[in-house]
């Protein structure tokens, strides 16, 4: 039963860095930018911002301000770490899915496929039919 409320904790928590941790170093970066321009460090005027592009003042930003500069490393670095878990989920758990289907396991492959749990399914999956596999067993 704590194995339930363990994995719940840890798949909210997950979700709660992968998703909302960007749009917090976002809307830092966006504060930090608005800041500059209240202290005239970025000239910004709505008249003249047409020929000036956002790309440009963002990246006056990142390169005057170090809070900038540190929230848009941490912001990539958490999106490279999310395509770095997509990658693994997706191997993962087409591993698991092609051996459930090698073994007409329908409900292990429907599962796998619904469930989204960042690798922890299809680790569980692949682990527990390995050892029956050296076992003799068939499951």
């Amino acid at each position: 039963m704590k194995g339930k409320y363990l994995f719940g904790a840890l798949f909210a928590f997950t979700s709660v860095l992968v998703f909302i941790m960007p749009f917090i170093y976002a809307a830092a970066i966006e504060n930090s930018i608005a800041q500059q321009i209240g202290q005239n460090q970025i000239i910004y005027n709505p008249e003249i911002a047409q020929t000036v592009s956002p790309e440009e003042i963002l990246m006056k930003a990142i390169q005057d301000d170090p809070q900038v500069r540190s929230a848009v490393i941490k912001f990539v670095l958490i999106l490279i770490v999310f395509a770095i878990l997509m990658l693994i989920d997706l191997i993962l758990r087409g591993a698991a899915m092609w051996k459930a289907s090698k073994r007409d396991q329908k409900a292990w492959f429907w599962f796998l496929l619904a469930v989204n749990s960042l690798c922890i399914l299809p680790i569980i999956y692949l682990l527990i039919y390995r050892k029956a596999k050296k076992d003799g067993k068939k499951k």
